[in-house]
């Protein structure tokens, strides 16, 4: 399929397409006679994936870590892992959030 094509099913733009490309975490598409990029289900399967895990808050090179990982009978447990490391950083950014609140409310109403 063409990037336009691709870019629709997946939600992105094509410059999101080609910028994963350069980053490595998409292979390099196959281009047909008349220069055009083709692309096949797989890498539609891996941009889903790609922004899912940024809208988890995952980076970019930890989603390529993943990428690239070996498929390997461990691989599902290490994603397993890097999740509830992720979840606990956020668990830490909400209990963090939550003390600068209960400080800002006191300081309200210290001025009230």
């Amino acid at each position: 399929m063409r990037i336009g094509i691709l870019a629709k099913r997946a939600g992105v733009n094509a410059s999101s397409i080609r910028f994963y490309e350069a980053r490595g975490l998409l292979p390099r598409s196959e281009r047909r006679l008349n220069g055009y990029r083709d692309y096949d289900e797989r890498t539609l399967q891996t941009i889903l994936f790609i922004n899912r895990a940024r809208g988890l808050g995952f980076s970019l090179a930890e989603i390529a870590a993943h990428i690239y990982s070996p498929r390997d009978e461990t691989r599902k447990s290490r994603l397993l892992s890097n999740m509830e490391t992720k979840l606990g950083e956020l668990d830490g950014l909400l209990a963090d959030l939550q003390s600068r609140r209960t400080a800002l409310l006191e300081a309200i109403q210290e001025l009230r």
